[in-house]
């Protein structure tokens, strides 16, 4: 059950930093600074591209001059989770960030009671309790992410009606307004929660706005422009697009690397995939931050198709299906079509070489892991019924 993609509704879960309302508050007159606009700029793309300490030395030195300030504390959590990220089923990190997201909410709670108009402290409080909200989910703790949703939808919906809004906050308009209708669908349950319909139309045209003219949010819009546009065939060239641009952005960010190589993979673009994948392979080997075996398995899987597919280079296609399979093996990912098929490429090949034996033993491997009824232990038992 996808409740992690359902429970924020993406539009809590990131910073929402620049508010075009004049107040007395000094919060807004620190965000609404150029100089520290630039400032922040260059820690956040460094954050992004995973260059954690520069970016973190930034976000301290600020919690330092502005210790009454939410931002420094929320960046510090949003880093956090980029760390996560890569690595899901680590969580190591999970106290920090809860740490600095609790921190967030204590900031911001003072100056919304100060100011209930505060709009800069409403958009915080949703944004880390959204965060919250997303790692309860990740780790199934249902009732704790459930619980975070909706406060973060109680200060969400303090600014929703502003028609004076800047383009940061269209982000989480726009994503509150374009996966609404998908989780009102999809899960009837929440609905108690939720005093909006949304219209995707209006969301996705507002997720095109931040992306070409925020300045804090562009990337966060980017980053989910390229998952929504890699649903739909029609768009996938958009998808592309974007993760392309992202990838050469943040060069150094593996989560980017990974979801390029896969739309070069998914648009025929294979030399330019199998030299991601093999990027992305040499990074893994040489423990490079974020490269994991998750992702590992799936370069693996890629470049070995086309050097199989495509190349028609079976000797070479090898050791990639076999690494494929031995990192699915050793992170308890059998139940993949990436494990599947790599099994099926293997037993082929052994096939092909005359190895009969062999063969045998990649198709009952197949049988015995694949699921019930699937269309691959079909294929299995087919295979092994040739034999």
């Amino acid at each position: 059950m996808k409740i992690v993609t359902l429970l924020l509704f993406f539009a809590l879960c990131f910073p929402q930093i620049h508010f075009a309302q004049e107040t007395d508050n000094d919060s807004e007159i620190i965000l609404n600074n150029m100089d520290m606009q630039i400032r922040l700029s260059d820690a956040i793309n460094n954050m992004y591209n995973f260059n954690f300490i520069q970016a973190e030395t930034e976000f301290q030195q600020l919690a330092v001059e502005y210790p009454e300030h939410p931002i420094a504390y929320f960046l510090l959590g949003l880093s956090t989770w980029w760390q996560i990220l890569p690595n899901l089923s680590d969580e190591t990190k999970d106290e920090l960030l809860l740490n600095y997201m609790n921190t967030s909410i204590e900031k911001a709670e003072i100056l919304f009671t100060q100011n209930e108009s505060n709009m800069e402290a409403a958009f915080f409080l949703a944004a880390s309790y959204g965060f919250k909200g997303r790692l309860y989910g990740e780790r199934r703790k249902y009732l704790k992410a459930v619980g975070m949703a909706k406060k973060a939808l109680k200060y969400y919906e303090v600014g929703a009606e502003q028609s004076y809004l800047s383009p940061e906050f269209l982000l989480g308009k726009g994503l509150f307004n374009y996966y609404m209708p998908y989780i009102r669908d999809k899960y009837p349950l929440l609905k108690p929660f939720l005093s909006s319909k949304g219209d995707m139309q209006v969301g996705l045209e507002s997720l095109v706005t931040v992306s070409n003219n925020a300045f804090y949010t562009r990337t966060e819009a980017q980053y989910y422009l390229t998952q929504i546009y890699a649903r739909d065939a029609k768009t996938y060239k958009k998808a592309y697009e974007k993760s392309r641009y992202l990838h050469m952005t943040f060069p150094n960010n593996s989560y980017f690397h990974q979801s390029f190589m896969i739309m070069c993979y998914g648009t025929a673009k294979f030399s330019e995939a199998l030299e991601k994948a093999d990027k992305l392979i040499e990074n893994y080997n040489n423990q490079s931050f974020g490269y994991g075996k998750n992702y590992a398995r799936r370069a693996y899987f890629i470049a070995g198709t086309i050097l199989y597919k495509t190349k028609r280079e079976p000797e070479k296609a090898k050791p990639y299906f076999e690494q494929s399979v031995k990192l699915a093996e050793e992170l308890g990912k059998r139940d993949q079509n990436y494990y599947y098929q790599s099994l099926v490429y293997l037993g082929n090949m052994a096939e092909e070489d005359g190895d009969e034996k062999l063969a045998k033993e990649y198709y009952k491997k197949l049988k015995k892991d694949s699921k019930r009824k699937s269309d691959y232990k079909k294929q299995a038992k087919e295979y092994l019924k040739d034999l």
